[in-house]
């Protein structure tokens, strides 16, 4: 793909490419939280990627805040989005999903430190 952008009078061609990943990752960009959701339950396993994309940040800062450690909140962000993807069918709606998310990451880590 290539863009002409005009400098005066001298236009500079810019090349660059998009994969196939950025192409659809940006597509999944663009959906609400409710279509995300619609389209994992549909049977859209990549849209679970956007979801985890975008919830990660708040997930590792809670993760962080509670264990103190960066090793351990990225484990506990990266074991709670596996137990998310199997138990995404269960989220009602009832609250955000970052309110279910990090539910199930403060009940993981609360289990954690207790078993230890």
């Amino acid at each position: 793909m290539q863009n002409i952008l005009p400098v005066g009078d001298v236009k500079i061609i810019v090349m660059f490419e998009i994969s196939h990943t950025e192409t659809t990752n940006f597509m999944y960009s663009l959906h609400t939280e409710q279509e995300l959701l619609d389209l994992f339950n549909s049977g859209d396993k990549a849209a679970f990627d956007e979801i985890s994309s975008r919830y990660y940040p708040q997930l590792y800062s809670t993760a962080l805040a509670i264990t103190e450690q960066p090793h351990l909140a990225e484990n506990a962000v990266q074991e709670v989005m596996e137990k998310a993807y199997e138990k995404l069918h269960e989220y009602r709606g009832d609250s955000l999903l970052l309110t279910w998310l990090r539910k199930l990451l403060i009940n993981h880590i609360s289990n954690r430190q207790t078993n230890q």
